[in-house]
């Protein structure tokens, strides 16, 4: 260290002055930028004042420093704390020892000068930050370098032509206040080159690369989404990203031992006639490898394999020029799966996948999903046994759901079939310009609809009469009525007891309620029957309730005076009469004056079963 008093006190020694006097000598003290290093490390107090103008400071400046010109240093005094040390630098040295003088001449006591600036800064290859605003266009043949810096970026990037942009060593701030403000746009034969790179924004922005533009990344983390298109190659190693990433169009893309969180992987194979994609170690996405290759024997026919991987969130887009995928020794937690005409075989998921995947028709079973998934459907034939799913469909769907539990149904557009059989569907239904057909054995839990809009739902109603003991009954009669008592079906069980119908809902009557009623000989029972009712509905008929609210040994018009003084009566009010509550539902209606008017004029029954 060489301090700049040391001449000064030699003369007033020579002149005969005690070392007292030299106490009130204003003196700064020069450091080499080793020794600044040193002191920004160690001391998170240290004042560093950058004396520079703002366009020298904008262009690179030691992180954290304060800018004050040299030329406004005079005025600018009280923005300083004289209790802490200051390390003052400019350009190469001569404006910061002016400034460290007036720093010291003004009672600064602890003033240090950095020899050589910033120019000397930068040749130690020490860290700076470089404030850019406006677009970055590196274009022609240039090659720009982004190294050993924090480089705010508030405007696009733009790598045009045959440029190239190398970021090394670097933080990538890009200075935006909403999604996709700005972004990094590889375009034409442009390079992107990023190796141990924080590259980051407040908002969520794209890293673009189109036509025959090319990106090597490594050991890098972002929230910026990768999207892939054109005939790019890009090849990401050892990195961890947090937003989307896009694969499209004629795009190759190989990811190697990197680490994907969230939203969303997305691969968009629709418009691909070549594609090579290879996927190592990916975890919360890949892991081992995923390939496509073209079947020797069609052409344009691809085939995938993903092996050994955990997916955390992904969603996959496959056009019909897929020929196979498997899946194998696979794991996922938020998955949606967009299929057109493929067959699809999924085994043992875990949370996701495990076994094997086929494509032509959809088959999944063993397969239990707790996080929020779903398979996003276009016009295929699906399977799904033992498993907790939630689907997505659009277009023409043919769909069986058996031993499972199906946490949401989303109809967009288009026309489905759906049988189902033992399974338990809860959460919520929504249907938008959508047919549906469904049928069989299903358990409504708790369901509501989130939306029914512009949509024709037929649901098809089984059902199995039996009397009390379970014995089934056959030819007993069935009569369907709406909520105006008016007839709309009318059958009769079958051999083994059993019957179906159809009830088709629209937007003006999904929430109707109807009232079957079924009766053979003395034997009768009713059930109300909603959009959300059970299937297969039981009907467990008993002996034909009396109507005889009298208890004079037949049904007269002294029964039905009776009823007529209750009626519309519930147990609160004050003209109840419960033996005019003849199918026992707690309200003396319409439903109970029928069964009174069909056991007209008929002695008591006192039998039972």
């Amino acid at each position: 260290m060489r301090k700049a008093a040391s001449a000064v006190m030699f003369v007033f020694l020579l002149l005969g002055f005690s070392a007292s006097a030299l106490v009130s000598v204003s003196v700064y003290v020069d450091v080499s930028v080793s020794q600044a290093k040193q002191m920004i490390d160690s001391n998170p107090d240290l004042v560093i004042l950058d004396v520079r103008t703002q366009s020298e400071y904008d262009a690179g400046h030691i992180q954290n420093a304060t800018l004050i010109p040299v030329s406004e240093l005079g005025g600018r005094l009280g923005e300083l704390d004289k209790n802490k040390e200051i390390l003052v630098y400019c350009a190469s040295g001569g404006r910061s020892a002016t400034a460290s003088q007036t720093l010291a001449d003004n009672g600064f006591s602890k003033v240090y000068n950095m020899l050589g600036g910033i120019t000397a800064w930068k040749s130690a290859g020490y860290w700076i930050e470089i404030i850019h605003k406006g677009d970055l266009i590196v274009n022609g043949t240039q090659t720009f370098a982004i190294e050993n810096c924090t480089y705010i970026q508030t405007g696009n990037i733009y790598v045009l032509d045959q440029a190239r942009l190398n970021v090394r060593n670097a933080n990538l701030t890009l200075n935006q206040t909403y999604h996709d403000q700005y972004g990094i746009f590889i375009r034409q034969f442009g390079q992107l080159e990023m190796h141990n790179v924080e590259a980051i924004s407040p908002k969520v922005f794209p890293i673009s690369l189109q036509d025959l533009a090319e990106a090597e990344i490594e050991t890098i983390s972002t929230n910026g989404r990768l999207e892939c298109a054109g005939n790019s190659s890009t090849q990401i190693s050892d990195s961890l990203t947090y937003a989307a990433l896009h694969i499209g169009d004629y795009a190759q893309v190989t990811l190697l031992n990197s680490t994907h969180l969230e939203p969303y992987i997305a691969f968009d194979f629709r418009r691909f006639t070549e594609r090579s994609i290879s996927i190592s170690g990916l975890r919360s996405g890949f892991f081992e490898y995923w390939n496509t290759y073209e079947n020797t024997s069609t052409q344009n026919i691809f085939n995938l394999t993903i092996c050994n991987s955990y997916v955390g969130n992904w969603q996959c887009w496959f056009p019909s020029n897929v020929g196979r995928a498997e899946v194998v020794n696979c794991t996922l937690s938020c998955l949606a799966l967009d299929f057109s005409e493929q067959e699809i075989s999924v085994n043992n998921l875990k949370n996701g996948f495990y076994g094997f995947w086929n494509l032509g028709n959809i088959y999944v079973v063993n397969s239990s999903v707790t996080e929020n998934w779903a398979f996003i459907l276009w016009s295929v034939n699906a399977t799904f046994s033992n498993c907790i799913v939630h689907l997505h469909l659009n277009g023409a769907n043919k769909i069986s759901v058996e031993n499972s539990t199906v946490k949401t149904l989303i109809l967009d557009s288009g026309n489905t079939t759906i049988n189902f059989n033992e399974t338990t569907l809860y959460g919520g239904l929504f249907f938008g310009n959508s047919n549906l057909y469904f049928s069989g054995g299903i358990v409504l839990e708790g369901v509501d609809f989130g939306r029914f809009v512009s949509s024709q739902v037929t649901r098809n109603y089984n059902l199995v009469a039996t009397d009390t003991t379970g014995q089934t009954l056959e030819n007993a009669e069935l009569t369907l009525l709406d909520k105006n008592t008016k007839v709309i079906w009318n059958g009769i069980t079958d051999s083994i007891g059993e019957a179906n119908f159809n009830l088709t809902y629209t937007d003006s009557n999904y929430m109707d309620t109807l009232r079957l009623e079924a009766s053979k000989g003395e034997l009768s029972a009713a059930k109300d029957i909603a959009f959300l009712s059970d299937t297969p509905v039981t009907l467990v008929m008993n002996i034909t309730v009396t109507a005889d609210i009298n208890n004079d040994g037949s049904v007269d018009i002294y029964d039905a005076i009776l009823l007529a003084n209750s009626f519309n009566s519930i147990p609160t009010s004050p003209n109840w009469n419960s033996k005019a509550d003849l199918n026992s539902d707690n309200i003396v209606d319409i439903y109970d004056a029928i069964i009174l008017a069909n056991n007209y004029g008929k002695p008591t029954v006192s039998s039972q079963v």
